[in-house]
């Protein structure tokens, strides 16, 4: 995968990060009133290595994260990220097109399919 997919998949995920700790915040200052969200059940995060995705404040699915990295599911970037990716069944490839070129990665590169 080259540099500037996973470059714009961590922004995604840094400003997700962000937005989560924001609303973390938010819900700290509930608890000084008496009451506090657990955002785990908030969100129906199961596991310490999925992480919700959000997206102008809204949920819009989950990714997860292996060793350092990551990753979203393909359908949930394409769908809600930019639908400048493309995947290929016949080729075996995910594609992104840009206004001057079109890159592809072999899947299964560099990447892990969310259970």
């Amino acid at each position: 995968m080259s540099k500037r997919w996973i470059d714009k998949i961590r922004k995604v995920c840094v400003l997700s990060g962000l937005m989560a700790a924001a609303m973390m915040l938010s819900s700290c200052s509930g608890a000084a009133r008496g009451k506090q969200t657990d955002l785990n059940a908030f969100y129906e995060i199961s596991s310490s290595e999925e992480y919700v995705v959000l997206l102008d404040g809204e949920n819009i699915g989950k990714g997860f994260k292996s060793g350092q990295e990551i990753y979203l599911p393909y359908t949930l970037v394409h769908e809600q990220i930019n639908d400048k990716f493309y995947l290929d069944r016949e080729r075996q490839q995910i594609l992104y097109t840009t206004p001057t070129a079109i890159e592809s990665v072999e899947i299964g590169a560099d990447t892990k399919t969310m259970a």
